[in-house]
């Protein structure tokens, strides 16, 4: 028998999966199992989600692309009263659903909620161990609890969880993020765990551009605090070494970008500032108010010095574009402004320098991420200007429904087994029955495919971890040896993997 469900939440996103719209109703009709969801597009290929709740279940809401589980102490909502069996068979299809899009669907880029401790708790033993980016919103919202629950590093995950998350975290990554947003427990904590204003603190916090970050949240307050300029009630009284704020004006290409002004002026009245690369950070950001407020600040843009930004450093829209045409901004001598239009995704700046002949059919152009400007795609493709090799970037970042199209109007007639990162099972299934490729072959790519990524130690410095493609391999096991997900995943709990054990275990469907 069906049952009334409490609410129902609709959410609207646009094709930049920002939140436009937001509406509550509360809901009367008589749904069968624990949950319902529906989904519907507008013209505008905006993306209505609706998921209906039930009393006795967290209730789950899913914006197109990420999954979180909502408050459960809604009223009427008991965390006592989970069917834990049903919760996590919904929780799993959900989280294990999969957009075409890679980016999209991969189940540890979907940040789970850290807005409460039994929750965590929950999806930690119903779903899958915790993420940076968890660990990284718990410091945001100073939540000392939940990080100790979720971890200050990532020494307590599984050896497999580890591989699937490189490069993982440590405590000084979220001192970073509590330093930008000035979080104050969480500072403190770090504190008393080793002394922030230390060498070894110091030199991590640099290395993981802690300037970077300031700047990005125009946190002043901080920025002051480290130059020991002033001092925040509810911190440490520590001393901060000279060294941390070296090439602190960094921070500024970042603040620009963001349209932190107020920061700006603050490195302005203490002198010298690096103006070029300012002004490169307000066009990178796309913030014509800042080029704007910048001239009215007297801090001018020399266009005829060698170290002035390039027009392909204005191409983040249309308005910004033509700001800097306005302003004489000079080409490079090797100019990639049509290119760098592309890539900062300016449909725009595109189409106008197609109109005028800059791209034309023979133009190779590369689509950084082709799933967000499939449009443009399409524009060029009913012109007959795109290039038949385009699809170069949908491979790289497993875009499905990119290559399915490209396939379809005959760009795409065959593809090797290689050259792509975390493709889900759905792409090589397609892959192989679309281009007839053998099994061996695809995994042997895999199997010799592995990735350097760079993690900061503050005892040696910058060092690199390899990552390895193990969902997909995982997969294809488990088809060729008929095994459980379970066993396969259990082969994957070691530390020490390696291309002569993965094809062992293609060749052998065992452990050695």
């Amino acid at each position: 028998m069906g049952r009334t469900p409490l609410h129902a939440r609709w959410y609207a996103y646009d094709s930049c999966v920002q939140r436009i719209d937001y509406k509550e109703h509360e809901m009367g009709s008589r749904l069968p199992a624990c949950a319902s969801r529906r989904e519907v597009k507008d013209m505008r290929g905006r993306c209505f989600v609706c998921i209906y709740l039930y009393r006795g279940q967290p209730p789950f809401y899913e914006d197109g692309l990420n999954l979180s589980i909502g408050r459960y102490e809604q009223k009427g909502l008991l965390i006592s009263h989970v069917n834990y069996s049903t919760e996590h068979d919904l929780s799993s299809e959900i989280i294990n659903s999969r957009d075409p899009n890679h980016r999209h669907w991969w189940r540890y880029k979907k940040q789970l909620p850290t807005h409460n401790r039994e929750i965590v708790k929950w999806w930690i033993t119903n779903i899958r161990e915790p993420v940076y980016e968890e660990a990284r919103d718990a410091a945001h919202r100073d939540d000392l609890d939940v990080l100790d629950l979720l971890g200050w590093d990532n020494s307590q995950a599984s050896p497999r969880h580890r591989n699937l998350c490189q490069p993982g975290w440590r405590r000084e990554m979220i001192l970073v993020e509590a330093l930008a947003k000035g979080s104050k427990q969480t500072i403190n904590a770090c504190h008393q765990k080793e002394d922030i204003s230390g060498a070894p603190s110091v030199k991590a916090l640099w290395a993981l551009k802690i300037w970077h970050r300031l700047g990005e949240e125009g946190n002043l307050e901080v920025i002051r605090w480290l130059h020991n300029e002033q001092s925040i009630e509810g911190l440490p009284s520590v001393t901060w070494p000279e060294s941390i704020s070296d090439y602190a004006y960094v921070c500024l290409v970042h603040a620009a970008k963001a349209g932190h002004k107020h920061v700006i002026s603050w490195f302005k009245e203490r002198g010298d500032i690096p103006v070029h690369e300012i002004y490169k950070g307000a066009a990178e950001g796309g913030r014509v108010d800042v080029l704007d407020w910048l001239e009215e600040n007297e801090i001018h843009l020399n266009v005829t010095s060698s170290g002035c930004p390039k027009l392909e450093d204005f191409v983040q829209s249309l308005a910004v574009f033509e700001w800097a045409l306005r302003h004489n901004v000079p080409r490079g001598y090797h100019d990639r402004t049509c290119t760098s239009a592309l890539r900062a995704g300016c449909a725009e700046a595109v189409q106008l320098a197609i109109e005028h002949g800059y791209i034309n059919k023979e133009s190779h152009l590369w689509f950084k991420s082709t799933d967000e400007q499939f449009e443009l795609i399409c524009w060029m493709h009913e012109r007959d200007i795109l290039h038949p090799e385009f699809f170069h970037s949908a491979k790289a970042y497993g875009n499905l429904d990119v290559l399915q199209w490209a396939a379809e109007k005959g760009y795409l007639t065959k593809i090797n087994a290689g050259g792509y990162r975390n493709a889900p099972s759905e792409f090589i299934e397609w892959m192989m029955k679309m281009f007839d490729i053998e099994e061996i072959e695809i995994y042997h790519e895999i199997a010799m495919q592995n990735w350097r990524n760079v993690v900061v130690d503050t005892e040696f410095g910058e060092k690199y971890v390899m990552t390895w493609e193990i969902e997909p391999i995982e997969w294809m096991l488990q088809r060729k040896w008929n095994k459980s997900q379970d066993e396969v995943q259990r082969w994957f709990q070691r530390e020490d993997i390696t291309t002569e054990w993965l094809m062992h275990l293609w060749e052998h469907g065992r452990d050695m």
